[in-house]
């Protein structure tokens, strides 16, 4: 499978989640891969977060060379947590992270790179040979916008010094 094909694919696959995601009542937007975006990446907004703040899932295929794509898809849902880590913080958050991803059943949460902030991502192996099955798709983005709102008030509760990791360990 060329290049081109498999980039086609991913378009159509990420056109069926989108109309997953918005079957739930989420609005959904298709964006096709382009000089400035390298693959095409489906942005869906989230629950708001307990400050009624807007979360942002990215979804892309993880970019696989040709021989890799002849029998699986990787699906990439990522979503940055919309706060910021205060600067004394970060060894608390590394300890927390520890505990909170030995918690979390769908996925982890990362500190990340060149940023003060904290993302929520999972990648879904998927048979090349299927397409994205409506009901196992549909629960893993529940379940992905329920932990990264649950986990998330916990993780800020420490990035932002309101709470101590102790305190943050007690509440998983």
């Amino acid at each position: 499978m060329n290049l081109e094909a498999i980039y086609a694919r991913h378009l159509v696959e990420l056109g069926y989640l989108q109309e997953i995601i918005q079957g739930l009542g989420y609005p959904a937007e298709l964006i096709e891969r382009s000089p400035e975006i390298p693959y095409h990446t489906l942005v869906a907004q989230l629950d708001h977060d307990s400050a009624d703040r807007v979360r942002e899932m990215a979804c892309t295929f993880y970019p696989l060379n040709e021989e890799d794509t002849q029998n699986l898809l990787l699906l990439q849902y990522f979503l940055e947590l919309p706060f910021e880590i205060h600067p004394q913080a970060y060894p608390d958050v590394y300890k927390l992270l520890l505990e909170v991803n030995n918690k979390s059943v769908l996925g982890h949460f990362s500190i990340t790179a060149d940023k003060p902030k904290i993302h929520h991502r999972y990648i879904q192996t998927l048979p090349a040979t299927n397409l994205l099955a409506e009901e196992a798709t549909a629960e893993v983005v529940t379940l992905f916008n329920y932990t990264s709102l649950m986990l998330g008030d916990i993780i800020e509760s420490v990035a932002t010094q309101k709470k101590s990791t102790d305190e943050a360990m007690q509440m998983i």
